[in-house]
């Protein structure tokens, strides 16, 4: 009987939107501290890393959003977040397709299954 994991992935914080009750650049620059400190120990111990940082900020940006200045989107806009800090079903999707992309890239499930096997 296994006593641990097969695989362990961790899944990376993406960026806060906005909120005007909090400072969203040091909120960020904590995420982005935390994110390195994940990612570093992940590979330290042979588990997954799954970065939602670098899509989510990309993604933001070709729609408005600035890190520098996080403000709503304007009410037409597109948005990850549907109030600065929940996703919205943009933000899901990107969730789901970059874990998606993630485990296919890595072959995960196969290479799981595959142990299930033996």
């Amino acid at each position: 009987m296994r006593t641990h994991a097969r695989q362990v992935l961790v899944i990376g914080e993406p960026p806060i939107g906005w909120d005007p009750a909090i400072d969203v650049r040091a909120a960020n620059a904590m995420l982005t501290a935390y994110n390195r400190r994940a990612r570093s120990v992940t590979a330290t111990h042979e588990m997954g890393f799954i970065d939602l940082w670098a899509p989510f900020h990309d993604i933001a940006r070709c729609w408005g959003w600035d890190p520098s200045t996080p403000s709503p989107a304007w009410q037409a806009a597109r948005s990850l977040w549907s109030d600065g800090i929940h996703l919205s079903e943009f933000g899901v999707e990107l969730v789901r397709d970059t874990i998606t992309d993630y485990l296919a890239t890595h072959r995960t499930l196969e290479t799981l299954m595959a142990e299930a096997s033996v």
